[in-house]
């Protein structure tokens, strides 16, 4: 199933992505190693109500692996469509490998980042935790209670570290509560994301 309604084509890379919406707010939507745009779509229309939703198809990575130079490549490809879509300033979610991804674009395009959601996310002992803690940017972090891959502990040893970020646990979701339970995620994404900023 094609998902995308919109592509770009840079050098050698063709991607394709989802745009929905037409509101101030900009939401950027990463999904898993190996996954799609269409992983999303028990979640973009709720939050593209009152923002502007784009979610990138990423290639996929024929290793299976979440490295830090994959990281690295999806953040670059994100930034190119974010130039593409006009997308700055935006509340960045990343599911698994797209969690990691979201925190090494505000690494090195911090530009396109205003708050990070972090959804049972690889990259937790990366040096990209340091700059999201480093920032100072809101951060929640969603975590499926029943995940086998990455177990929850993970989650709160990374709440730990990151001081001021917020943490749901979902009990009844394992590793992608986006899909499995979209309601909950929805609604704590966006309680989340109208939350003022308070420095």
């Amino acid at each position: 199933m094609n998902y995308d309604n919109r592509s770009i084509s840079f050098g050698s890379v063709h991607l394709g992505y989802r745009v929905e919406g037409e509101g101030a707010r900009k939401i950027v939507l990463l999904h898993g190693l190996n996954s799609h745009s269409g992983t999303w779509r028990k979640n973009i229309s709720a939050l593209a109500r009152d923002s502007t939703v784009v979610a990138p198809s990423l290639p996929p990575n024929r290793s299976g692996e979440a490295t830090s130079e994959l990281a690295g490549l999806y953040a670059d490809h994100v930034s190119a469509v974010c130039a593409d879509a006009g997308i700055e300033g935006a509340a960045v979610v990343g599911n698994s490998m797209g969690g990691w991804v979201a925190m090494r674009l505000l690494s090195v395009h911090r530009e396109l980042v205003s708050r990070v959601v972090l959804e049972d996310t690889a990259g937790s002992g990366s040096d990209d935790v340091r700059v999201l803690e480093a920032s100072a940017i809101p951060v929640l972090i969603v975590w499926g209670g029943s995940d086998l891959l990455l177990p929850v502990s993970a989650g709160l040893e990374l709440h730990s570290r990151l001081s001021g970020s917020e943490l749901r646990v979902i009990p009844n979701a394992g590793h992608v509560p986006h899909w499995e339970t979209p309601e909950e995620f929805n609604g704590a994404v966006g309680t989340f994301l109208r939350q003022r900023v308070v420095r």
